[in-house]
């Protein structure tokens, strides 16, 4: 048997030995038997190679989440070392009134900033400064609800499939 054949091949293969043997009034030939006995462990085989293969793919995105990890540790490290390195820095210049430092290719300088918006009582803002928010639907609230019997109009339960390789 030819270990190229899709799975999707392996099923019309098997599908057309099953309908000559029902063409035959429901016989198989040895020749059948034979073929759909190859077919079969083609199949079994062709569905644990594929299930191996999700296994080690899942285990390398396992793999790469982790090193996500790592390197985003790192990152984060390396920019609170920087921040640090430049509060450390700038609370130098500022107690000894520099606004300006040039050291071979680096310019410090101590500037001033675009400004901030500080809000003192959000009460007294105008409406025109807010933006308004659509309305969230809570799914998890109305399957909990449902769940518990709860009838919500427009909201049914869709109970899906999947496949489980371990």
């Amino acid at each position: 048997m030819n270990m190229a054949l899709t799975l999707y091949a392996i099923g019309d293969s098997i599908e057309g030995v099953l309908r000559r043997a029902e063409d035959n009034g429901g016989e198989f030939s040895d020749e059948d038997v034979i073929i759909l006995d190859s077919l079969a462990m083609a199949e079994s085989e062709k569905l644990g190679r594929c299930g191996y293969a999700v296994l080690n793919i899942q285990a390398e995105v396992e793999a790469f989440d982790e090193e996500v990890k790592r390197l985003t540790a790192r990152r984060n490290t390396l920019r609170r070392k920087a921040a640090g390195l430049k509060d450390y820095v700038f609370g130098y210049m500022q107690r000894n009134e520099m606004d300006c430092v040039e050291e071979g290719t680096v310019r410090l300088k101590i500037c001033k900033s675009a400004g901030a918006v500080k809000v003192m009582d959000e009460g007294m803002i105008p409406d025109k400064f807010y933006e308004p928010q659509p309305p969230k639907l809570l799914k998890s609230e109305m399957q909990r609800a449902i769940k518990e019997g709860a009838e919500i109009p427009g909201v049914v339960i869709q109970q899906g499939t999947y496949l489980k390789i371990s």
